[in-house]
């Protein structure tokens, strides 16, 4: 995710800083963090899906008991002769969570937030892509996606 925070970057992980230097690039936020790094393992032309719990999320509640989750399922393509490109047809990935709505702003409680990115797509293996960006509350989610052939 990505907001206006004074929060370090320094816990990235080094394989996403070509990634993070396009976002910097086109995108003014001040930092970055990774909530989550989902892998799944699936045969070409095969779909899969994962369900989780997204990482540390400022903004949710601890009085609602659920956390924020993520859903993400996405079909792959095989690619004959296309320089072993990887396709995803298309790739679906939605985000939520239950924040708390500060008196001052209308009525304060709780409320559900959430956050969609679809999209199709290919890369090379090992290539990191930005797939899409989306808002989530008062920060932006992105999704960074990477694939590789396993033998």
């Amino acid at each position: 995710s990505a907001g206006d925070r004074t929060a370090s970057d320094s816990t990235l992980p080094k394989a996403l800083e070509p990634a993070i230097a396009q976002l910097r690039a086109a995108f003014p936020f001040t930092s970055y963090r990774l909530l989550e790094a989902i892998q799944t393992r699936v045969r070409a032309g095969d779909s899969a899906r994962s369900t989780g719990g997204l990482g540390r999320i400022e903004q949710v509640s601890k009085t609602t008991g659920k956390g924020p989750s993520y859903l993400m399922n996405f079909m792959t393509k095989p690619m004959v002769g296309a320089n072993d490109l990887i396709g995803f047809r298309p790739l679906n990935f939605e985000a939520e969570a239950t924040v708390k709505v500060p008196a001052g702003e209308g009525s304060p409680g709780l409320a559900a937030i959430s956050s969609r990115i679809e999209s199709s797509f290919d890369l090379k293996p090992g290539q990191l892509v930005v797939v899409g960006k989306s808002g989530f509350g008062d920060d932006s989610l992105f999704l960074i996606v990477s694939a590789k052939v396993a033998n």
